[in-house]
């Protein structure tokens, strides 16, 4: 399956895993960046696959001020049962403007129900948790009692800072619950 590409010109397409609705106008949206037509296999795109592409610079007056060109924005959307890409939204400027648009569309389109967004948050950090956990329990397991203890006081005193500022931003959920696997 091939990701969208739009026009010929220079551009890049974002393969969204999320948009921060809080973020500056145009960088509110995260994702990997992937080249315009390049092939994907379907069963390996999130659920659902939303596409930001950069179509480009077009002319939209006469001239050759940087205004006379905008960019050419789009928001695509995987259908998984016919296997093809569906257009959106698109928008052009020759800010960014274009992402006050774009980005509440594909806010919707990720997170269709609120509760979806903090689903997702809790899937993508289920492997860098399990990563420290593992690097953790290793480490300790390889020191001595004196200095497992002080390991752990270390961590204490780090991981709390990082839950006081994060409650602080308003973005802690509180303890992470285990799966039955």
């Amino acid at each position: 399956m091939v990701l969208p590409m739009t026009s010929r010109h220079v551009g890049f397409v974002r393969l969204l895993d999320g948009v921060d609705m809080g973020a500056s106008p145009g960088l509110q949206f995260r994702g990997r960046t992937m080249k315009p037509g390049e092939i994907v296999d379907p069963s390996e795109l999130p659920k659902p696959a939303v596409v930001l592409e950069h179509a480009g610079q077009h002319r939209v007056m006469s001239g050759r001020s940087r205004y006379a060109f905008a960019a050419l924005w789009i928001l695509w959307l995987f259908d998984t049962e016919t296997e093809v890409w569906i257009e959106i939204a698109r928008a052009m400027s020759p800010d960014a403007s274009w992402s006050l648009d774009l980005a509440p569309v594909a806010h919707r389109l990720l997170y269709p129900d609120p509760g979806d967004e903090l689903a997702a948050a809790a899937r993508i950090a289920e492997a860098p948790t399990r990563r420290l956990s593992d690097f953790i329990r290793k480490e300790l397991g390889q020191a001595s009692s004196v200095v497992r203890d002080q390991i752990l006081a270390g961590l204490d005193v780090y991981l709390s800072s990082e839950i006081a500022a994060a409650r602080r931003r308003g973005g802690w959920v509180g303890r992470a619950r285990r799966s039955a696997a």
